[in-house]
Formats: C-alpha cells, sequence, structure tokens
C-alpha cells in the first residue's frame, strides 16, 4: 500500500467523522508517520513546531479512533491499516458472473410507511455518508443480481437484506453499485463497517446523530 492511497483512505475517514478533509500538518503526520518517522523529523520537515506536530497528531489518532472504533495511535497506525486490506476493499472491479444468495425479511406494509424523497411536490436533499464506502472503477455485468437488489428493496416491503457468498466474489462491489445508481431514490444512505466495532451501541449512536437535526 502506497502512501497516497494511506492519504487517501485517511482524509476519507476524517472527512466522514468531522467533515473537514485533511489540512497540511495533519498530511504531514500521517505521511510521516506511515514512513516510520519521529514527530521531530516530522515537524522539521513541515516547518512547525515539534510540540504542535504531536499535538496535530493525538487529536488526529483520536478522531480515527472514533470512526473506526479501536484505538489508534502512533504505534500502531501503519499496522492497523494495513490490518484493515484497504487495498483490496478501495478499488474493486468485477468482470466475471458469481452466484449470491439473498435473504430477506418482509415486514407488515401498513406498520411502516414507505420512505419518499419527495415533500409537497419538492425533492428534499437525501442524507448520504459513504466516507468509507469503496470507490468501484470498474463494473461489468451483473445485471441479474441488480434487477434482484431492485425488487427486493425497491418493490417489496423488505427491511432487512443479506448478501452472501465466497469470498472476493464481489458482494461489497455489487451492493455499491446498487448505490451508485439508486442512492436518489431513498432519504438516507449509510455505509458502516461492522468490521471491528466495540459497542454496537455506539455505532447506532453516530448514526442517530447524524439525525438529531
Amino acid at each position: 500500500m502506497v502512501v497516497t492511497e494511506v492519504l487517501q483512505f485517511a482524509d476519507r475517514l476524517v472527512f466522514a467523522e468531522t467533515g473537514k478533509h485533511l489540512d497540511d500538518i495533519q498530511k504531514a503526520v500521517v505521511k510521516g508517520v506511515w514512513q516510520g518517522e519521529s514527530y521531530e523529523k516530522i515537524a522539521q520537515e513541515c516547518h512547525r513546531s515539534e510540540s504542535r506536530v504531536r499535538d496535530v497528531g493525538y487529536k488526529l489518532w483520536q478522531i480515527l479512533s472514533e470512526r473506526l472504533e479501536e484505538d489508534v495511535n502512533k504505534s500502531n497506525f501503519r499496522a492497523t491499516i494495513e490490518r484493515l486490506n484497504i487495498t483490496s476493499s478501495k478499488n474493486i472491479s468485477v468482470v466475471n458472473h458469481q452466484n449470491f444468495k439473498f435473504c430477506s425479511q418482509n415486514i407488515n406494509q401498513q406498520n411502516i410507511p414507505e420512505p419518499t424523497s419527495e415533500v409537497d411536490g419538492k425533492f428534499q436533499k437525501a442524507y448520504i455518508d459513504l466516507g468509507i464506502a469503496p470507490e468501484i472503477t470498474h463494473f461489468e455485468g451483473r445485471r441479474e443480481e441488480l434487477e434482484k437488489l431492485s425488487e427486493y428493496i425497491l418493490n417489496q416491503p423488505t427491511r432487512l437484506m443479506a448478501v452472501l457468498g465466497l469470498s472476493g466474489n464481489g458482494k461489497t462491489t455489487l451492493v455499491k453499485r446498487f448505490i451508485d445508481l439508486h442512492s436518489p431514490q431513498f432519504d438516507a444512505v449509510i455505509w458502516k463497517s461492522l468490521k471491528f466495532p466495540k459497542v454496537l451501541t455506539h455505532l447506532l449512536h453516530d448514526i442517530l446523530a447524524s439525525f438529531s437535526q
């Protein structure tokens, strides 16, 4: 994983958590720590005081820890990023057709109204949180699977869906492609990772806080 990919991934995490992109000092910290440099060395390279760089680094690790829901610091930053296998999930391409299994749970349509993005004849802006979602660089085929997803989600009162299949056959890519095609039809689209959650209630609180207004 090259430093450019690390910077892009860190920027997406920070933006998803704070609504702000990495500034120059934060970028220097990410780059320097990834390359095994000390705060003193990083400070020299970006022409800042060592205390300033340490302070920026401390706040940056806090942000990443909150977003990833695990402890991130200068010592384990590189190991954490490598463990998450960002390279394999950030840019994904699919060309082969694979078999998927779709599991869905239906609900009584009379009890829960269907969501709509239209209010009084006007479309309201949807809430989109795809801060850590992969970017699809190439997608081919999968028409049947996309049609199944559309049928279950858009035309049936489906509350919960699971897309199951062998590792590496493009489940994440399929779901992200569906989102790219249909996100304007939803009031909200939120992409979260359950890979390293501390407590499920923390994740739910993060989601609900997004709709506090």
